[in-house]
């Protein structure tokens, strides 16, 4: 798909707040059933709080582990995380609501791969040469993150 289409259709969610979610809970409903089960497993076992930023509800871990995801709609952050995490992760949402089932192979699984081995590489001391969002799956969840607006 050409980047300035998946861009544009992005953009297009993320300033339809019905569509989105609309779109999350039919096309994208494998994710976020994923997302809301993580969800209540985490929430049985009090690994996580409600939380509010710039008025967007998520859930923040009661012990900070370092990392923040999202599944589905479902955002889990850090005990304290900056609005750009939040806005990224947010913005994987957005994915979700456009990809559908493939979010889990095209976003989801190569994007945990990548941190876990960029966590890996800089625990060794190894200086990283790519920054976090230049691929293409990161780097657009940042940006439709942003344009979803947290009420800034």
């Amino acid at each position: 798909m050409d980047n300035k289409l998946y861009i544009k259709i992005g953009k297009f969610i993320a300033s339809h707040k019905v569509l989105y979610y609309i779109l999350n809970y039919t096309w994208g409903i494998l994710g976020t059933i994923i997302g809301w089960l993580v969800f209540l497993s985490l929430k049985i076992f009090r690994k996580i709080k409600p939380a509010y930023c710039k008025h967007y509800k998520f859930n923040r871990l009661v012990k900070d582990w370092g990392y923040s995801f999202s599944i589905g709609t479902v955002v889990v952050c850090g005990w304290s995380p900056e609005i750009d995490i939040l806005q990224h992760e947010i913005g994987h949402t957005i994915q979700n609501a456009m990809f559908g089932p493939l979010t889990i192979f095209i976003v989801y699984i190569p994007s945990a791969i990548r941190c876990q081995w960029r966590s890996h590489q800089e625990a060794k001391g190894k200086k990283l040469k790519t920054e976090y969002d230049d691929i293409w799956f990161e780097g657009s969840a940042t940006y439709l993150g942003q344009y979803f607006n947290l009420g800034e």
